[in-house]
């Protein structure tokens, strides 16, 4: 106990029964937050405190301090102290309204309840009994899952009651099983050859998400929850389930199956561009090696005419002995250009021999899936969109402002690499405006960029999970507004700018001075050449014990 306990203690109480009796009070409520009677407290810990007071330990006299009049008034005193307040009705409202915002995020009754005795201890009140807290999270969460439900199912009309419903209903159907037995069975691998299926598959849960737009305001807790419950429901489980839950769990089904298979859209059309770009990759090592003799061989002629031109031959001589150097192989003169214009080592030179075989593939997975920029810079949604769109020409150029729906100009083009630019533009310079575009160039740069705007974030999938808009997940900021002054409470932490900058300032300052402080005593630490060094730290050596029983 500290000093002031101490003081306290002895304050409130006269006798060294009651003493203990109060001390008791106070160090279990600091652990537990709520009161608990002298026989609720373990020997070991009784005994514990009693020795740190000096007082004498006796469970009868605890026991009959339980039921005293000492004891009700020293309840008030503890909470005084502790700045703590009874668990009344207004205690009651906060612990309710605290479940009903944790139901929404929360679906096991474990973590409300932890939400909620974090809320009551933060507003300082006394915690209820357990069986309390219990009660009111589950009836919290019954409450706040069936008003969503019911939010669904008055936003779904009548229509799209019975669309749902007909999903339950067998029909003509030969194989005598419901439309919710299809979308409750796995999907094809997502390889080349089960792609026919997965694309199919994608369409008929397309069509069947057309009212899971309704989902967009549903927490994301809720929906994995009942998507996880109807996947494992029959048809005849569904229909008996209350409705309006009938009607959220199948959405959420609907919705997660398709989220799956335009993952696996997504990660088939990454693994094959990938493996184009890795054969590539291994075909310029091979041009590379193949042609290391036209390389040799045109740096021993660069060599022959520097010693011609430092000769004693004259300049008709010299000119002479150039033009022939330099016509003789014709095949060298040839490689120089196309080592020049495209790169020595630039791999997409064969990119396209190794995306033709891919190409109807990785195109029509394009054509299916809804792609959206997640920046402010859409030129590469915009030539991916002009690049679908002339998917089915056969000429080998294309002009920016073609005559379709979507015209390119020059700054739509800024995404393209340095080894794309003379391959996809035709023009060697940078600065040059492109006037038209090599088609098959073109489809092989946007399909290998397509793969790195997908993993960076910079385009999301609409209907995906692991290639969703990231901006989704984000807090609202009115929400922010709201809740961010409890948060900065929670967390310790100013959440005015001023404030919260020279906080910052501070931490990095003490930080700064505790480093300079101690780094010269860190072995590991160096400053090599003007510039700070860490070195690797050593491995322990195992003990001869550890080395006698190995």
């Amino acid at each position: 106990m500290t000093d002031a306990e101490r003081a306290y203690c002895d304050t409130a109480t006269r006798s060294s029964t009651t003493r203990l009796g109060f001390a008791l009070l106070l160090k279990t409520y600091q652990r537990l937050g709520y009161f608990v009677t002298s026989e609720q407290v373990p020997n070991a810990i009784a005994e514990h405190v009693a020795s740190s007071m000096g007082e004498p330990y006796d469970r009868e006299n605890l026991r009959q301090y339980d039921v005293s009049q000492a004891r009700r008034k020293h309840l008030s005193a503890v909470r005084e102290f502790l700045a703590v307040k009874p668990f009344g009705d207004d205690g009651k409202e906060l612990m309710r309204q605290t479940f009903a915002e944790a139901a929404l995020t929360k679906e096991d009754v474990i973590d409300i309840i932890n939400i909620g005795i974090e809320t009551l201890v933060r507003h300082r009140y006394e915690l209820p009994a357990f069986d309390t807290l219990l009660r009111e999270a589950r009836v919290s969460r019954i409450a706040t899952n069936q008003a969503l439900h019911r939010q669904i199912h008055d936003a779904l009309g009548d229509e799209g009651r019975a669309f749902l419903d007909n999903l339950f209903v067998v029909g003509d159907d030969p194989r005598r099983v419901s439309l919710w037995n299809d979308i409750k069975q796995d999907a094809a691998k997502p390889t080349i050859d089960g792609m026919r299926e997965l694309v199919e598959r994608y369409d008929r849960l397309t069509e069947l998400a057309c009212y899971a737009d309704l989902l967009k305001i549903m927490p994301v807790i809720k929906i994995k929850q009942w998507a996880l419950e109807g996947n494992s429901l029959d048809a005849a489980s569904m229909m008996d389930m209350v409705a309006a839950k009938r009607y959220a769990v199948a959405l959420s089904l609907i919705r997660q199956r398709l989220a799956i298979v335009t993952d696996d859209l997504c990660n088939l059309f990454c693994r094959q561009m990938k493996r184009a770009l890795h054969s590539a990759e291994e075909a310029l090592e091979k041009y590379l090696a193949d042609n290391q003799e036209k390389t040799d061989e045109i740096l021993r002629r660069f060599a022959m005419l520097e010693t011609l031109l430092n000769s004693s031959q004259s300049a008709d001589e010299q000119l002479k002995g150039v033009r022939q150097a330099v016509t003789a192989r014709p095949d060298l003169c040839e490689f120089s250009r196309l080592h020049a214009e495209y790169g020595g080592k630039n791999e997409f030179r064969f990119v396209w021999q190794f995306f033709k075989p891919r190409r109807a593939a990785m195109l029509r997975i394009l054509s299916k899936l809804k792609l959206e920029s997640t920046s402010q810079d859409a030129s590469f949604e915009r030539s991916l969109a002009f690049m679908l769109e002339n998917s089915h020409r056969q000429s080998e150029w294309l002009t920016l402002r073609d005559k379709g729906k979507i015209a390119l100009t020059a700054d739509d083009l800024g995404w393209i690499s340095e080894k794309w630019w003379k391959l996809v533009t035709g023009e060697i310079k940078r600065d040059t405006v492109p006037t038209r575009i090599n088609r098959r160039q073109f489809e092989a740069c946007v399909c290998s960029q397509m793969v790195r705007e997908l993993k960076s974030g910079d385009l999301c999938v609409i209907g995906s999970d692991a290639y969703s808009d990231h901006r989704n997940e984000l807090v609202p900021m009115a929400e922010c507004e709201r809740t961010r002054a409890d948060y900065g409470e929670k967390v310790g932490l100013p959440v005015e700018s001023a404030a919260f900058i020279e906080h910052v300032r501070t931490l990095l300052t003490e930080a700064a001075q505790q480093a300079d402080k101690t780094y010269q005593e860190n072995a590991y630490f160096k400053i090599i050449n003007g510039r700070p060094k860490l070195g690797r730290q050593q491995k322990k050596r195992d003990s001869a014990r550890l080395q006698r029983d190995g």
